[in-house]
């Protein structure tokens, strides 16, 4: 599915509404992964799926303030996201997310849908075996971003999970690095393996959409509150302080654009993506700037 079948044809979106069409498409995908004998999905096929058709989005919708930005740096791995949500005071929030996709067990005979658990929480990064979870914590506070998990999810639920918000909206969820380590650690700092959808949902991981839906309105301290954080060293910046910074270069599509990659520059790229995305660091690969009711080129 496209992220369009989820927008109403006759009303032009707004940012929230790509928040929730993601979500929503999100839990879809995982959805037909898992009732489909030998398919298989990963949370670096549904970051890279979202990355792309917000980015069609924004051609389909030029009013949508939107752009992306793609990492500039050598050892970036992986397809993780930094998120910049403009604030309707014009700061700008953002957030480090790591990405995780919901596992389901299975017998003999079916699966079992009604719960699941992160079996790559637990994760460790190079020869030195580093916590991917403190990698994350340790990146984000250096900048004054907030750490947080973005989980894509999809669980078999008769009734809603919190009342008056549709289950499939809970297909893109975020929570603290911090809560999960608090709660979900092992002696080492790393996460469990065996954390449930049910322990996080419906809280305290919330559906991404309120972080530009509800939380652009909220002061920096409601923010943290809310997600558990008081205290949290964060930075807000201008939107100019945002743009200035050469390691991410715009990623823009214009139809009818020469594809000016060289071959040797081709030949690179196909090289880094043999690798293993296993570096030595958290380091975001996209980046994601919304703001909300502008027009962002």
């Amino acid at each position: 599915m496209s992220l369009l079948y989820y927008l109403d044809p006759l009303n032009p979106p707004d940012e929230c509404d790509i928040f929730k069409a993601a979500a929503k498409d999100s839990w879809a995908r995982i959805r037909f992964s898992r009732i489909k004998p030998r398919l298989k999905i990963h949370e670096t096929t549904i970051t890279q799926n979202l990355v792309y058709e917000m980015r069609l989005l924004k051609a389909v919708y030029p009013h949508l303030g939107f752009s992306l930005f793609e990492s500039t740096m050598e050892d970036t791995h992986g397809d993780d996201l930094e998120l910049c949500i403009e604030q309707n005071d014009g700061r700008v929030i953002t957030y480090a997310l790591q990405a995780k996709i919901i596992y389901h067990t299975s017998t003999k005979k079916w699966i079992k849908l009604g719960n699941g658990n992160y079996k790559q929480m637990n994760h460790y990064v190079g020869i030195r075996r580093a916590n991917q979870v403190q990698l994350l914590i340790d990146y984000a506070k250096s900048l004054g971003q907030i750490p947080m998990y973005l989980l894509y999810n999809y669980v078999l639920k008769r009734t809603a999970i919190k009342t008056g918000v549709d289950n499939d909206l809970y297909g893109c969820t975020v929570v603290t690095a911090e809560y999960l380590q608090t709660n979900h650690g092992l002696s080492d700092g790393n996460l469990k393996s065996t954390v449930k959808f049910n322990d996080l949902h419906p809280s305290p991981a919330i559906p991404w959409h309120e972080l530009i839906c509800r939380f652009t309105s909220l002061r920096d301290i409601d923010i943290l509150t809310e997600i558990g954080l008081p205290g949290y060293p964060l930075r807000s910046r201008t939107l100019a302080e945002t743009l200035d910074n050469p390691e991410w270069l715009p990623v823009d599509v214009h139809e009818g654009s020469m594809d000016n990659i060289r071959q040797g520059n081709l030949q690179t790229l196909l090289d880094q993506e043999k690798k293993e995305a296993n570096g030595p660091a958290f380091r975001p690969r996209f980046r994601l700037l919304f703001r909300p009711g502008s027009t962002l080129n």
